[in-house]
Order: structure tokens, then sequence, then C-alpha cells
């Protein structure tokens, strides 16, 4: 080989040990920019993954507090149906009751009518026999239960002392007693 050709192939040989240096060179500067980047990303993902974990705790807060309002509201509801069903079959057995007594006094006010109306006839069937008496005057005004009684009983006080003056007096008479 000769001396222009081995210079030529270490010139070359120079050159591409240069080209290799720059390339090696160039290969850790972006080995160096790479790990840089790579720590900046992890650094972006850590801060990431925190805000994230934090976004995700937050929201988890919310929803745990929603869902707790939402069993509480629902509790409630169930308090109150409840409650209404509790309230309509207090209304329904109060409507029952009072159906039973209205019934009830209906039934009590007739028979008081028929009574009142069996007192009236006996009461003007009393006055009638005691001031038809002989010797008894007619009321003049409405008389009172109290005076028909007072003069009922003068009648009968009456007949008993007449009868014993007869028994006195050795009369025979039926006794008084009614059978």
């Amino acid at each position: 080989m000769s001396s222009g050709a081995l210079c030529s192939m270490r010139r070359a040989l120079s050159v591409k040990e240069h080209e290799l240096l720059a390339l090696k060179a160039e290969l850790e500067n972006l080995k160096k920019e790479l790990k840089d980047r790579m720590t900046q990303v992890q650094a972006m993902s850590r801060k990431l993954v925190v805000r994230l974990r934090g976004e995700l705790s937050q929201r988890e807060q919310s929803v745990s507090k929603v869902s707790e309002r939402l069993r509480a509201r629902e509790q409630e509801l169930q308090e109150e149906r409840l409650m209404k069903r509790r309230l309509l079959r207090e209304a329904q057995q109060r409507e029952e009751a009072l159906r039973e007594l209205q019934a009830s006094t209906t039934s009590t006010q007739a028979a008081l009518e028929q009574t009142n109306s069996k007192y009236e006839r006996l009461r003007m069937k009393v006055i009638q026999a005691v001031y038809s008496a002989p010797g008894s005057k007619p009321p003049q005004k409405e008389i009172t239960d109290a005076a028909i009684y007072f003069t009922m009983q003068k009648i009968i006080d009456d007949r008993s002392t007449f009868y014993q003056k007869l028994i006195q007096k050795g009369d025979k008479v039926p006794s008084l007693a009614i059978s």
C-alpha cells in the first residue's frame, strides 16, 4: 500500500473517529437531555399523581357525604311513610269510632224521644187521674212534676186515713194493696 493511501486511510479514520467522538458526545448530550426530561416527566407525573389522588380523595369525600345525606333522606322518607300509614290508620279508626258514635247517638236519641213520649203520655194520664178526683180543682197554669207528686201523695194519704177509719169502725173493706 502506498503511503498516500495509508495517509488517506488515516485521515478517513481520523475523520471517522472524530465523527464517532462527535456522535458519542451528541449521544451523551441526548442521554443527559433524556435523563433530565425523564426526571421532569417523573416529577410532573408525581405531581400529577398527587393532584389526581387529592382530587380523587375530594371526590370520594363528596360522594361519601352525598351518600350519607341520601341515606339520611331515605331514612326520613321511610319514617314519614310509616308516620303517614300510622296517621291513616288512626284516621280510619277515628272515622269508624265517629260512625259508631253517630249510630249510637241516633239510637239513643230515638230511645230518648220514645221515652219522653211515654213519659208525657204517663204524665198526662196521672194529671187526668189526680185532677179528676172528686174535690180537686183543675190546674190554672202549667203544673210541675213536684206539684203532681204532692197532690198524688195527698190523695194517697187521705185514702189511707179514710181506710184506717173504716177499719177502726169495724167495716169490712177490701185491702188497699193492688195486685
